[in-house]
């Protein structure tokens, strides 16, 4: 949700391709979400949805096609109702300089339904979120991280990722 230009997507592909090495990799545009070493993936598919058509475009551009362009809260008429996801990530789409906690709250609540049981949902940002690690865990989810503390406070010139909630729907 809110794939932007795909550079997360790509770079998870690249874990699970042919072509596997060992590398470094910056996803959710020119911040860091994570640093990983390519290892063998089980094959996988992907879906990224972006309210922005060149992001969309851009996406399009690394050879990444289950894309959706449209509003992350329109879940339900953007992908068949048979499709559910082991893992949701959440790239600054739900954070309070993007959009209304009303709608925060409906994009979460609309993907929580499409989310197998078990399976998990990151939600990453470089501002601040609107759901804290207390209401995750009233919407039926295990926290198993949250926060960056020492990001919080830095210069937002610095892109730091401050926000990294990782959850287990029960």
């Amino acid at each position: 949700m809110g794939c932007g230009c795909g550079d997360l997507i790509e770079s998870i592909k690249c874990a699970s391709g042919a072509n596997r090495f060992l590398m470094r990799w910056e996803g959710c545009g020119c911040g860091n979400l994570m640093e990983i070493n390519c290892r063998r993936m089980p094959d996988f598919d992907c879906c990224g949805i972006d309210i922005n058509p060149d992001n969309i475009e851009a996406a399009t551009e690394k050879d990444i096609f289950c894309l959706r362009l449209g509003d992350s809260e329109d879940i339900e008429n953007l992908l068949p109702p048979t499709m559910i996801f082991d893992i949701i990530v959440f790239c600054g789409l739900l954070n309070r300089q993007v959009t209304t906690r009303a709608k925060a709250e409906q994009i979460l609540a609309n993907a929580l339904h499409r989310l197998r049981s078990g399976g998990h949902i990151i939600v990453a940002g470089y501002t601040s979120c609107h759901f804290t690690a207390a209401d995750f865990s009233g919407m039926g989810m295990t926290v198993l991280r949250k926060s960056i503390p020492e990001n919080i406070f830095k210069d937002y010139q610095s892109y730091s990722l401050r926000q990294l909630y990782v959850a287990r729907k029960m």
